[in-house]
């Protein structure tokens, strides 16, 4: 409803989210796979503290938290653009299974840069052989940091309101009118 939207925006016209005094990153993501990813690991960095691992539970209800597609080798070789003959494998995942190297032939690259190739939802994923190729099982739909849209959709639903949607998906931030 564009008038509801409209109603929203000027509520909230000059609201800020801050950590620390200065604006966050407000990653977020389509769904989840049962919680959020921590930036420290994800991320390799501390300049996100706000965005820490924390359950999304009801994610996992959400049609998209699991797809599974089969590339043939020649489907992966033609997008790869090299010639793909086994099954790519995992080199690391973080604790949550998403994927942070993979080797293909002799390269290896981050499970994003796979995920982005292939068109897969996230980089939450396992693989297997099958008889037509790879099998690929993902969770998930984005990086999983931050504000999953699909968990704050349900906790709207269940009565919570804005300020407490946020303060639960981005830990220890201010909402401040600028």
């Amino acid at each position: 409803n564009y008038n509801m939207l409209q109603a929203i925006v000027a509520d909230t016209k000059g609201e800020v989210m801050k950590y620390d005094g200065e604006l966050i990153e407000a990653a977020f993501h389509a769904v989840g796979i049962g919680t959020t990813r921590d930036a420290k690991r994800a991320l390799n960095s501390d300049k996100y503290p706000y965005l820490q691992s924390i359950p999304s539970t009801k994610d996992v209800e959400s049609e998209e938290y699991i797809t599974s597609s089969t590339f043939s080798f020649q489907k992966m070789s033609d997008l790869f653009q090299k010639n793909i003959t086994t099954l790519p494998q995992v080199l690391s995942s973080d604790e949550l299974g998403y994927v942070e190297k993979i080797k293909i032939n002799d390269e290896v690259i981050s499970g994003e840069q796979f995920r982005k190739i292939l068109s897969l939802n996230s980089s939450c994923f396992e693989m297997k052989l099958d008889s037509d190729g790879a099998k690929i099982t993902v969770k998930g739909k984005g990086h999983g940091l931050g504000l999953s849209q699909y968990g704050a959709n349900i906790m709207a639903k269940e009565g919570k309101k804005y300020k407490e949607i946020l303060n639960y998906y981005y830990q220890n931030i201010d909402i401040v009118n600028e």
